[in-house]
Formats: C-alpha cells, sequence, structure tokens
C-alpha cells in the first residue's frame, strides 16, 4: 500500500493508485489519517545494491517503533565492525530490492541504518520527534545521491593515486 509503483508496469501501477485512491477515500477519517501515516513512513525503492541475503531478524521491532512513533535503541554493527549502542528517532523504512533501512534521526542529525547489521533493538515508551516537514522519499533521494557522489569521488582519488604510483614507477625503471 505504501507506493503502488513498486509494480514496475506504468499502467499496472496507475491502476493500482487508482485502486488505492479509491480506497483512501472509502475508509474512515481516522483509518484513513493511519493509512496516510503509514505511507510517509515507509519508502520502497525497487532496484538492488548486489544480490544478498539480509538478516530481517530486528525488522518486526523497527517496524513497531516507526509506527508507533517511539524512540528506539539499538546495538549497531558499523561498517568496520564496530558494535555501537544509538538511541534514535524512526523516522521511516526504506526498502531497497531485498535491503531494508531505518532512516533516523539521532542527537548527530539524519542517519540512515541497514536492518541487518541491527544486532538488537528495543522499543522505547518514549515518544520520537518527527520533523513536521519531513519527507521520506526525498530525504533518501537525496541520501542515495549524496552517497554515489561520495563513491565515485573516492574511487576517483584511488585511480589518480594509483596512475601516480604507477608513473613514478615506470620513470623509476
Amino acid at each position: 500500500m505504501a507506493q503502488t509503483r513498486v509494480i514496475g508496469d506504468a499502467w499496472l501501477s496507475a491502476a493500482a493508485e487508482r485502486a488505492l485512491g479509491k480506497l483512501m477515500a472509502a475508509l474512515p477519517a481516522s483509518l484513513r489519517e493511519q493509512a496516510t501515516s503509514i505511507r510517509q513512513r515507509l519508502y520502497v525503492d525497487a532496484t538492488t545494491w548486489r544480490g544478498t541475503i539480509e538478516n530481517l531478524s530486528m525488522l518486526p521491532t523497527v517496524q513497531d517503533a516507526v509506527s508507533r512513533d517511539r524512540k528506539l535503541s539499538i546495538k549497531y554493527w558499523k561498517a568496520g565492525r564496530e558494535l555501537v549502542e544509538r538511541t534514535l528517532d524512526p523516522l521511516g523504512l526504506v526498502a531497497k530490492g531485498n535491503t531494508w533501512y531505518l532512516f533516523a534521526r539521532t542527537t548527530s542529525g539524519f542517519r540512515t541504518y541497514r536492518i541487518s547489521r541491527i544486532k538488537e533493538a528495543v522499543l522505547l515508551d518514549e515518544p520520537s520527534e518527527r520533523p513536521p516537514d519531513f519527507d521520506l522519499a526525498s530525504y533518501w533521494k537525496n541520501s542515495t545521491a549524496q552517497f554515489h557522489d561520495e563513491i565515485s569521488r573516492e574511487i576517483e582519488a584511488r585511480s589518480r593515486a594509483l596512475a601516480e604510483k604507477m608513473e613514478a614507477e615506470l620513470e623509476r625503471l
């Protein structure tokens, strides 16, 4: 229900969007508000990073925190294999292919957490703070664009360093 365009086919996506509009119009106001709230908290990016199997055992707890607007305490394996503890305001979930991400606000700003790297998740009995103008899809798109730019710059820098090293070796020979 979050996003009908994940169906892939433009005609089917349009039909699903029309059906969703009719369903939303038929819902009582309280359920319509809840459905709208859930739709604002889930973004599905159907492209994949690569074919991997993900451990999603913490996903139900994270989903609960997102849907109930509750703070979340996690133990998280950073990319360098360092285990850290964080308390965060969960803002939404993103499914990218078969990989799930939690988008959250921390004391250091907005962060993205890969669900499969969460070792432990505890739902806290404290309301999370959600920015009133928060748009998950926009934040995700900006975040991934920034990530791609960083990767491109890193590849470029390593390529330059390798070329310089090879040139120095050739001169030495």
